[in-house]
């Protein structure tokens, strides 16, 4: 009886040592690998600040909807609405949602689109569908721009 309770207690320390060993391991890679891994941060700290650095600190939305009309026009598109959608507040920065209509052709619209991504400002587009328009040559896209702003100050 006195042996089976020393082997049993040899089988789990030995378990036990594997652990540790594997436990070990990990943390050597992590300390060779740590330096490595605080510059990576570093790095992206620094990007992230400098991202956040680039929004705007207001949404200037009458600019912003000057811009959205000017690219339907040279695209040759009818708008139909801009609706500016409530603000959401996040984390890091306030997201202005912009459900946007417009009229035309396929090819134009991918020109609108094109230009409202190559604007000054940040503008994502998302959540697009296109359908026919009243007219068979004419198509009918809906699509929701996003821009966005600082949280370091609000307003127009």
């Amino acid at each position: 009886m006195y042996i089976e309770e020393v082997q049993s207690d040899l089988k789990s320390e030995v378990s036990r040592e594997q652990e540790l060993r594997t436990q070990y391991q990990t943390r050597i890679f992590q300390a060779a690998t740590l330096d490595q891994h605080n510059n990576l941060m570093e790095k992206m700290e620094i990007d992230f600040e400098s991202l956040v650095a680039q929004l705007p600190q207001k949404t200037q939305v009458p600019g912003l909807l000057d811009d959205i009309d000017e690219k339907g026009r040279v695209s040759g598109l009818e708008i139909v609405s801009v609706k500016l959608q409530p603000e959401i507040r996040g984390e890091f920065y306030i997201t202005l949602p912009i459900e946007i209509i417009v009229i035309g052709d396929y090819h134009n619209m991918g020109v609108f689109v094109s230009g409202i991504a190559g604007m000054a400002r940040i503008v994502t587009l998302h959540d697009f569908a296109i359908t026919t328009g009243d007219s068979p040559a004419d198509l009918k896209m809906t699509i929701k721009a996003q821009t966005y702003r600082s949280l370091s100050d609000g307003g127009s």
